[in-house]
């Protein structure tokens, strides 16, 4: 999947992928193998489910909690989008990650800013891993997300608790078509 992925990138994206890979990508792990093994258990079925989704042509897509940027990019390929976004409060993912973007001209803008901060109205596509898992305000952001997303944008959050609990009690509709492993994916109507 993600590590496929990298060793199979060419051109502006392998490069970028190349700088950034001898980064730590998590702040427990000194080499990524931890990280990676995580985001492979949370994320085992994501390729058949970003396979299976239909998408606008060059879908507008946002990772919020963007991180080095992996994820968007890898979503990016299998949803054959360029056109991509991510929302990262971390300075230090944001110094590192920033100047190797432009460096490698990967088509990629970050914002450095808290998710309230950024109008995700015209998204097509929003992604998060397991952000909600480390705010101490989750059912807030969940609630952020489901009120702003566009009529038939897809929110996919991989690990999320409580998240289907704070559907149910929304004032909109939504159409969840993926729920395994604490993955939820929706769409909203």
């Amino acid at each position: 999947m993600l590590l496929d992925f990298k060793k199979q990138a060419t051109g502006n994206i392998k490069a970028f992928l190349d700088e950034i890979d001898p980064i730590p990508t998590h702040p427990n792990d000194d080499n990524g193998d931890l990280y990676y093994g995580y985001i492979s258990k949370g994320l085992l079925h994501l390729e058949d489910l970003l396979s299976g989704i239909k998408t606008p042509p060059n879908a507008k897509i946002l990772d919020i909690g963007a991180g080095y940027c992996e994820m968007l990019l890898y979503i990016g390929h299998v949803l054959k989008s360029s056109n991509m976004h991510g929302i990262e409060v971390n300075q230090k993912y944001f110094t590192d990650t920033a100047p190797l973007l432009v460096k490698h001209r990967v088509p990629v803008t970050l914002y450095l800013c808290d998710y309230r901060k950024h109008d995700i109205s015209s998204y097509d596509v929003i992604y998060s891993f397991s952000i909600a898992k480390k705010l101490p305000e989750k059912e807030e952001m969940y609630r952020y997300v489901l009120d702003n997303m566009k009529p038939g944008a897809i929110w996919i959050e991989a690990l999320a608790p409580g998240l289907i609990d704070v559907i149910k009690k929304h004032k909109r509709s939504f159409d969840i078509f993926y729920s395994e492993l604490e993955t939820i994916a929706l769409r909203a109507k």
